[in-house]
């Protein structure tokens, strides 16, 4: 009997022929590896760009010759292919286990319409998982990147929002470490199906620089030892590479689109945004903070759905649209939905599962345009970007920087610019940006740009991979206090001396916090007296009026809590620097009471 063997290496299909004869009901063959003509040797370099994100991952890469792309999973390449005849009427027994195995190892094919990265960043585990024992990527726990798709399995259990994880906790490290592990085997694949040279594969990764330092040195050697565990002990560990979220999206609007001039970076996730200046094509300062996308969506400080503006104001409407009985995929997701409330409980989550709908629905649900259209919880998203803004502003007067030129938005988060601004060009969000700015340095300019990219997830990717600079400053970051007073500095990772610890706050320093915030109100107030708020942001006025009358209730409550949890991730230790701005410990309370207290007015 002749035997064929099909080879396909990213390029083109390549045959291998044994004879041999059967013995009972099997046959043993061998067949020589490598062709004579030398096509199959790898001679392709790849180099990955990995977001590991709060809410989103996503992959690029570049290959020798070519332009950047998005991660695939596709034909005729695929990881894995499926035997089972889908046009065929099969024994539902195997189309059951074909879905299961898309869950608990990896869907058939990403990069199409209904599955492509950027992809929520989740994992499943074993429920009965035990952490003291080894574990096995796909056999106890994978990442789930059919999360709000799929129902999940009863066996399984859910974690998202892995970033954040409290690294000190031997459970939460190890499942950072198998999401990674996880990433970093679908890019070997990828690379070892694609005629790459896996030897030669760069990866770089991305990094927060609000995380602390021990939360750093945690996951940087999550990385490096799980790029060995995946790429083998003998891999280049100068393959590879770390990069400051704040830096690279700036490389790509620089590079890509002819960006030049003093600019502020601003990256938007889920968890943390990330900012840096850039001046002459090269970062200057950057600093980041625990003040994102999850601040306007999440739950504030032991919050809940039951109390979360955005899910008072649209659960209803989310589910008149998915109640319809008819459709098996709306009942499905109804399921889906229902889940967030009640088992996981997280609002964030419940915002996220309403902007996927966008895509799923053909336009028939999209949640961004409801939102536009409610002119009083619009609101928020007003005081995100200015409180933003107010605090980039302290930091380019403390480092003697005139009002920056350019505005440069990226990040999943960002897309929300579009909610309260829908000029082409984001003059209005531009307008706020100036005038905080020119407010706090004391000085005028002519004219401010803000551009936010169509695609704002994917260019810290992109950026990473276009990026030619090795420089990356400090880290720098404004503690937040009141002009001129003790805790009105700016600091860095060198000044840690200067730095006061968590157990040295004193009640009259917290209240140093809550001038500063009470500074930063004033400042929008006179903002808010030159514009027309409902004509600009689609606010509406009395939105404004009840914020003013709140605003000031329970701000030490709300600092004195975020320090609480800030503390507890330190693993309870308050003797540690306060490396972060304080700034918005306050804010995160106020967004999430404001928003119930919008939702609920008429």
């Amino acid at each position: 009997v002749q035997f064929i063997l099909s080879v396909f290496n990213g390029c083109s299909n390549y045959e291998f022929t044994a004879t041999t004869n059967f013995i009972g009901v099997s046959a043993a063959f061998t067949v020589n590896p490598e062709p004579t003509d030398g096509n199959l040797i790898s001679n392709v370099d790849y180099t990955f760009a990995i977001d590991f994100g709060t809410t989103n991952t996503h992959i690029e890469y570049s290959r020798t010759g070519e332009t950047l792309h998005p991660f695939k999973n596709e034909m005729p390449n695929t990881i894995w292919a499926s035997l089972m005849n889908k046009t065929a009427k099969v024994d539902p027994i195997y189309a059951i286990n074909e879905e299961i195995f898309e869950q608990e190892i990896i869907p058939h094919s990403i990069g199409t319409e209904d599955l492509s990265f950027p992809i929520r960043t989740a994992l499943v585990e074993n429920k009965d998982i035990n952490y003291n024992s080894e574990r096995e990527l796909f056999k106890h726990l994978n990442n789930f990147f059919l999360l709000e798709k799929r129902t999940i399995q009863q066996h399984l259990e859910l974690t998202t929002a892995l970033k954040w994880s409290n690294y000190s906790k031997t459970e939460d490290k190890k499942r950072v470490e198998s999401y990674v592990e996880y990433l970093l085997t679908i890019v070997y694949y990828k690379v070892l199906l694609s005629n790459g040279k896996l030897e030669n594969t760069k990866v770089t990764w991305f990094y927060p620089i609000s995380m602390t330092s021990f939360q750093q040195g945690i996951i940087e050697d999550i990385w490096k030892k799980t790029y060995v565990k995946v790429f083998g002990d003998s891999a280049d560990a100068s393959n590879l590479n770390k990069m400051a979220e704040s830096i690279a999206p700036f490389y790509h609007y620089h590079n890509d689109k002819g960006i030049i001039g003093l600019s502020v970076s601003i990256d938007i996730g889920g968890g943390s945004s990330d900012i840096a200046i850039f001046d002459d094509g090269k970062p200057k300062v950057i600093s980041s903070f625990r003040f994102a996308g999850d601040a306007i969506y999440g739950d504030g400080y032991g919050g809940s759905p039951s109390v979360n503006g955005f899910v008072l104001a649209f659960k209803d409407r989310a589910l008149e649209y998915l109640n319809d009985n008819s459709d098996i995929e709306k009942k499905e997701k109804a399921k889906i939905l229902n889940n967030i409330l009640d088992v996981r409980g997280k609002s964030n989550d419940f915002s996220s599962y309403l902007f996927s709908l966008e895509k799923s629905s053909n336009g028939l649900f999209n949640y961004s345009s409801i939102i536009r259209e409610e002119m009083n919880l619009k609101l928020a998203f007003l005081l995100f970007y200015a409180s933003i803004s107010f605090y980039v502003a302290k930091i380019l007067k403390s480092e003697g920087f005139k009002v920056p030129i350019n505005y440069l938005f990226s990040g999943t988060g960002s897309k929300s610019l579009r909610i309260i601004d829908s000029s082409s060009n984001l003059k209005h969000v531009s307008s706020l940006m100036q005038y905080i700015t020119e407010n706090i340095i004391g000085e005028k300019t002519n004219k401010v740009v803000s551009i936010l990219s169509d695609i704002p997830k994917e260019i810290t990717c992109k950026g990473g991979l276009r990026s030619s600079s090795e420089i990356e400053p400090n880290p720098k970051y404004w503690l937040g206090g009141k002009e001129d007073s003790a805790l009105d500095l700016l600091l860095n990772t060198e000044s840690v001396a200067k730095v006061p610890r968590f157990n040295e706050i004193v009640k009259d320093e917290l209240d140093l916090i809550i001038d500063s915030v009470k500074e930063f109100y004033a400042v929008l107030d006179s903002y808010f007296e030159t514009v027309n708020i409902e004509r600009d942001f689609g606010v509406k006025r009395s939105a404004y009026e009840t914020f003013k009358v709140m605003r000031t209730e329970q701000l030490h409550d709300f600092l004195k809590k975020g320090i609480e949890l800030k503390v507890e991730s330190e693993g309870g230790d308050a003797n540690v620097p306060i490396e972060e701005s304080l700034f918005f410990y306050p804010l995160i309370g106020v967004l999430n009471k404001l928003a119930f207290e919008l939702a609920k007015k008429p």
